[in-house]
């Protein structure tokens, strides 16, 4: 292609991406949710609660170190009906005001634009349930966390707060795309687009990982699988002995 083409391309209107189309999308969600209050108050009240049971069979079996019990699916608190019933209303009035049917790669990357958004605002209205994100401590656990009260917080500021989370995601801007502003005498550079996206993502896991450092550092899985561990040892040690002691 051409650079002449790939500058077109770039001058195209596509998908709006910025901090105001965030703050529009998450304003929507907003009034879908205040148009139902009941359904979402009983839905930010129920605490992430894993399977004890399930917990218990992954200390037994995984290695100490690995990070297995960090991989669960919790309920969402919007439900995915509210995402589809969103962009269906948002295809028929934009089908309205341009008098036309969008194409079907605009009208695809904007459904995955927004469906991101909506998994964003859901994580992070997961620090308003009791608890917050890590849910209620096991049977087994010493430490105890205290439960966090969500009447703190009315909706609204609750949006509030996913607002700045999603503004702070945003401008990470990992996954920047290209733009006119990497043409330069009709010319795209390749090397400047690069380095800006080798940045970005660099930015990104070094404030994922200043974010995420307490999990890391809360050892109680560990402690818990090195316990039980031990416990097999010992009744193997015992098994064994009971065996050669009756075999005399």
């Amino acid at each position: 292609m051409g650079d002449t083409q790939r500058f077109l391309i770039f001058d195209r209107q596509g998908i709006q991406t910025d901090l105001f189309a965030i703050e529009r999308y998450v304003d929507e969600i907003l009034e879908e949710v205040l148009s139902n209050r009941e359904e979402f108050q009983r839905s930010i009240q129920i605490p992430l609660i894993s399977d004890s049971n399930k917990m218990l069979n992954t200390l037994q079996n995984s290695e100490i170190g690995s990070y297995e019990h960090f991989q669960e699916n919790f309920p969402q608190v919007l439900q995915l009906n509210m995402y589809l019933t969103l962009e269906k209303r948002r295809k028929e009035l934009r089908d309205i005001q341009e008098g036309r049917h969008e194409s079907s790669l605009v009208g695809e990357c904007e459904h995955i634009h927004n469906k991101v958004l909506f998994d964003c605002i859901n994580d992070s209205l997961l620090q308003f349930k009791p608890y917050g994100k890590e849910g209620p401590p096991f049977p087994w656990a010493r430490a105890t966390k205290r439960l966090k009260p969500t009447e703190d917080f009315t909706i609204e500021e609750m949006f509030e707060i996913v607002k700045h989370d999603l503004f702070r995601w945003a401008i990470m801007q990992a996954g920047t795309l290209p733009r006119k502003e990497f043409v330069f005498g009709g010319v795209f550079d390749d090397e400047l687009f690069a380095e800006i996206r080798e940045k970005k993502l660099a930015t990104m896991l070094a404030r994922e990982m200043i974010e995420n450092e307490p999990k890391w550092l809360t050892y109680e899985f560990e402690e818990a699988q090195v316990k039980i561990d031990i416990g097999d040892m010992i009744l193997e040690q015992m098994v064994t002995e009971t065996i050669m002691f009756l075999e005399q």
